[in-house]
C-alpha cells in the first residue's frame, strides 16, 4: 500500500494494511495470485475488486489490545491530537491525514 504525502501510517506488531483494490495498481502492489489464494482457500465469502487484508490474515485478539492498539492510538493521537478515539477501539484507521 502505497502511502500519500499527505498521510502517515502507525504500524505496531499486527497487520494494519485493511482494504486492498486489485484495479488499483498505482497504490497497491499486490501478489497475482493473492486474489485467487482468498477464493480458493474460502478467506472470504465473496472476492470482489477489494478485500481487507487485516481481517483475513491478522489477528485481533487480547494481545493486540493489550500491546498493539494502544501503541497506534499513542502515535495517532501524537501526530494528529484533533482526532479523538479510545485506545480501546477495536480497529484504527491505517492513515490519516496529518
Amino acid at each position: 500500500m502505497k502511502v500519500p504525502d499527505n498521510k502517515y501510517a502507525v504500524i505496531p506488531n499486527q497487520l494494519m494494511i485493511g482494504k486492498i483494490n486489485f484495479n488499483d495498481s498505482n497504490n497497491y502492489l499486490v501478489s497475482n495470485t493473492l486474489k485467487s489464494f482468498v477464493k480458493r482457500n474460502k478467506l472470504v465469502k465473496s472476492v470482489g475488486n477489494n478485500i481487507n487484508f487485516a481481517d483475513i490474515f491478522g489477528t485481533n485478539d487480547s494481545m493486540d489490545a493489550k500491546y498493539n492498539r494502544p501503541r497506534v492510538w499513542d502515535g495517532q493521537r501524537y501526530l494528529t491530537p484533533s482526532k479523538k478515539q479510545s485506545p480501546n477501539a477495536k480497529t484504527f484507521f491505517d492513515v490519516f491525514k496529518t
